[in-house]
């Protein structure tokens, strides 16, 4: 595996023959391996940032397993509606769920809605609202979260005849900032530590502003196993105070060659 030969397509490539079709972040449709998934709750953002004014939003709760998904809410926010009773998600795919919150207190508020499933070996979600002071106009950006990768999933196989475009899609939750942008690096590695010094993707591209994107798997030097991880940055509007989030957990893929 040669980690510097390999590069980003920031855009999303179009549907394969046999490949699956998952709704992506953001709302467009974007194009995940086929391989095994392992039942996973995902959802976008980890965090929502209402501006004032606004009171309803969509949350978007995915299932990558192969049965139905229970997501069940265990704490709301405060002055919130829509988001009380269990939600049931079909198999490989996205449930949109409509809310509305109407917070009350000094600003800036920030409640959180957690949610467990029915299934003891899936993660718990969390979700973080906010609303900032509409009368500061130039707040500090808040520091992103760390990513929760959603595919493909750790320890995945490709064989490398079988990737559409010679590509494996890779995706993680997205986060709303409340102002400026959050753009995202992807780390590949062929260490598990991720002790080497090839970092981060996309290096001279543009910047990576969606929780979907391409790794080009180049021919047999990209073989084997290689390990990625995400982490966020929020970026002001100024372009120049950035805060960098953590790195997500890392996810291992092997590419095999015939």
């Amino acid at each position: 595996m040669n980690p510097n030969r390999r590069s980003i397509l920031a855009a999303a490539l179009g549907l394969a023959a046999g490949a699956t079709l998952i709704p992506g972040c953001g709302g467009d449709s974007t194009q995940a391996p086929k391989v095994e998934l392992r039942p996973d709750l995902f959802y976008e953002p980890l965090a929502v940032c209402l501006a004032d004014g606004e009171s309803a939003d969509t949350l978007r709760i995915f299932n990558f397993g192969e049965t139905d998904l229970v997501w069940t809410p265990t704490r709301v926010p405060s002055g919130s509606s829509g988001l009380e009773e269990a939600i049931t998600v079909a198999p490989n795919t996205v449930r949109l769920v409509p809310w509305s919150w109407t917070p009350t207190g000094s600003y800036p508020v920030q409640d959180t809605l957690r949610a467990t499933t029915d299934d003891p070996n899936r993660p718990k979600a969390e979700v973080v609202f906010r609303r900032e002071d509409p009368s500061v106009t130039d707040p500090d950006p808040v520091v992103p979260r760390a990513p929760l990768l959603a595919y493909p999933p750790d320890g995945a196989v490709f064989r490398l005849a079988d990737l559409p475009d010679s590509t494996i899609q890779v995706g993680w939750s997205e986060e709303d900032p409340c102002s400026g942008v959050v753009e995202y690096e992807i780390h590949i590695s062929t260490r598990a530590d991720f002790g080497d010094r090839v970092c981060c993707l996309p290096r001279e591209s543009s910047p990576l502003r969606s929780g979907t994107a391409g790794v080009l798997v180049e021919g047999a030097e990209d073989a084997g196993t290689v390990y990625w991880r995400v982490r966020a940055k929020a970026v002001l509007v100024d372009g120049i105070r950035k805060t960098t989030g953590p790195w997500s957990a890392g996810r291992r893929w092997t590419v095999e060659i015939p």
